[in-house]
């Protein structure tokens, strides 16, 4: 094979010659000389021709974008472009679903079954993000009970654990810190002065009378260079571990859920309001309270109220200096921080000197409290009827319920004119439930939550009420923004029986009269729709002629009334529970009886 180059380099040769006079005829030589790879490269060009065939013979029988889609999938699933061609649906299929694996493990358990079939993926791949929307909505217990066993048992007694043994440790550090300073200088003076004058120190020093450490400075003085650093460092690794359990169990405190109606309202009136609106706080107090009362009950029992008043007095006492440390803007979460505080003698003097007075006051009256229950309230006769024991003391439980809870209030009230001169009446007011709970575990165990709800059963029905409107809007919204809702129908409501079994509202109730108004207000025939509803059957029918409800379920109500303009006007008439209030019904019931009887 010829060098196709050998030309030019000759005439460029020939050119740089001719104008370098002092060019010798050994110059004029070949630029490039023949190459010995000729026959190696002559090989590759034919190899290269005789594939560059076949692939125009394949080509000639192939789409260009069929052949791309091949090369893609190859790319991406990392098979041979021939294996790809040949089962390319199958292998289609299982890309997509690769594809699409985190969004369908996002999905519920119900959801995924619903995806096994291979038809449904298809249908739907391009709407998992909206069916994922929809399978949240439905599944969402957040509406209802879903954290009601957290709510009124777990939280409330682990907060109160939590606040027993934040109460102890704290007081354990704060009992050490300021120590670890003063024993320090006494060493420093021992070491500079001599033991006399460190003794003579300790003597006149106003921290040592302030703590009434005295003989305990002494006694560190006496002894030997090697028990005095023991000594100190005892004391110092005392108070850090008791610091760091403080901090521990601060942070978890504080990381639990708190009742936002609670924790905003200000004042006896805010609080009511408060318990108006959730009646679930008069619970949740009441197992705090109940929780947090062991240790003083169980001392109490044992020694006739004065051990259970002592233990209810440092609680007390140590909480008080905690939550007014926090006030003062003081990082009860941090070990350096706290450790600082509990040693700057000036801030503990006058905090835990506010926190006495009101652990006093709380203390003083759980003594008389605890006299009181011990007495029998209840009368011998009733008119002319004589009660026998066990029904005075039945009526004797009853009876020390707002007894009690005069009492707790009345100690929240003492401890906080003692301390503050003033009284907030939105402690007070939670105290008092507390009280109630308290004083008689009896009736908090086994007819609290009874009469709570009998007083409280229609706030309680508004709440849900409310929950219902939120939930069902939630799913109507989810359900309009899937593709699925139009694509296929039927194959929508088969998701939403799936995704059904495991949601917290299975159907939703209307009364039929409310149905049939409703839809003839739209020019729409109620007939019509309620045989679509395979739910709906002839309840319709029977419920005009009964004026009893009619049961849809949450399939037809996804599917057939959520696509609808009438279907927040059905909201609000609708409900998920038989003998609940509808949104409708609720807010009457708000304006006409429960407002007024507030204003």
């Amino acid at each position: 094979m010829v060098n196709p180059y050998n030309e030019i380099a000759d005439q460029i040769d020939q050119k740089t010659i001719g104008n370098d006079k002092s060019a010798t005829p050994e110059r004029r030589q070949a630029l490039a000389p023949p190459n010995p790879y000729e026959a190696s490269i002559k090989k590759v060009e034919q190899q290269r021709n005789v594939l560059l065939n076949r692939a125009l013979k394949r080509a000639m029988g192939n789409p260009p974008d069929e052949i791309a889609e091949v090369i893609g999938l190859s790319r991406a699933t990392g098979l041979n472009p021939e294996i790809v061609k040949g089962h390319k649906q199958e292998v289609e299929f299982r890309a997509r679903q690769r594809e699409t694996g985190a969004q369908v493990a996002a999905l519920s358990h119900p959801g995924q079954e619903w995806l096994t079939e291979k038809y449904n993926l298809d249908l739907s791949r391009d709407d998992l993000a909206n069916i994922k929307a929809l399978d949240d909505a439905i599944q969402n217990r957040d509406y209802y009970e879903q954290t009601a066993l957290e709510r009124n048992l777990v939280t409330p007694v682990r907060d109160a654990l939590l606040s027993i043994r934040s109460a102890f440790t704290s007081q354990k550090a704060a009992a050490n810190a300021p120590v670890i300073p003063v024993l320090e200088q006494a060493e420093e003076i021992l070491q500079t002065q001599g033991r006399e004058k460190a003794r003579e120190w300790a003597q006149t020093d106003e921290r040592v009378r302030e703590l009434g450490i005295h003989s305990n400075v002494d006694y560190f003085l006496r002894q030997s260079e090697d028990k005095r650093q023991e000594l100190l460092g005892y004391r110092q690794q005392s108070a850090t571990e008791a610091a760091q359990a403080t901090v521990e169990t601060e942070t978890e405190r504080q990381g639990l859920p708190r009742n936002p109606r609670l924790t905003e309202a200000e004042g006896l009136t805010g609080v009511a309001s408060a318990i108006f609106n959730d009646p679930e706080i008069i619970l949740q107090e009441a197992t705090r309270a109940a929780a947090l009362s062991v240790p003083m009950l169980t001392m109490g029992a044992a020694t006739f109220g004065t051990a259970g008043a002592a233990i209810g007095f440092e609680t007390e006492r140590s909480l008080e200096i905690l939550g007014r440390l926090q006030k003062a803007g003081v990082d009860v979460t941090d070990t350096n921080v706290l450790l600082a505080t509990f040693a700057d003698s000036d801030l503990m003097e006058e905090i835990g000197g506010e926190a006495v007075l009101k652990a006093g006051g709380v203390a003083a009256m759980d003594l008389l409290s605890f006299g009181v229950a011990g007495k029998l309230l209840a009368p011998a006769t009733i008119g002319s009827r004589a009660l026998t024991g066990p029904q005075r003391e039945l009526l004797n439980v009853m009876a020390q319920v707002p007894v009690q809870s005069a009492f707790e209030g009345g100690g929240e009230a003492l401890g906080q004119l003692l301390a503050d001169g003033e009284v907030d009446g939105a402690e007070v007011a939670i105290e008092m439930i507390a009280g109630a709970a308290t004083s008689t575990p009896e009736v908090a165990v086994f007819g609290g939550r009874r009469i709570a709800e009998t007083f409280t059963r229609k706030a309680l029905d508004y709440r849900t009420a409310k929950r219902d409107r939120a939930y069902l809007t939630n799913v109507k919204e989810a359900v309009n923004q899937t593709k699925l809702q139009k694509r296929d129908t039927q194959a929508l409501k088969e998701l939403i029986a799936k995704l059904n079994e495991q949601a917290p509202a299975k159907e939703v109730f209307i009364g039929a009269e409310d149905f049939r108004e409703l839809f003839q207000s739209r020019d729409m025939d109620p007939d019509e729709y309620a045989k679509r509803m395979d739910s709906v059957g002839s309840q319709y029918t029977e419920g005009l002629a009964t004026g009893s409800d009619i049961a849809v379920s949450m399939e037809d109500f996804a599917s057939i009334i959520a696509p609808l303009e009438l279907a927040e006007d059905f909201i609000e008439l609708a409900r998920t529970q038989p003998l609940g209030m509808s949104p409708a019904e609720a807010e009457a019931w708000m304006s006409e009886e429960a407002r007024p009887a507030l204003d």
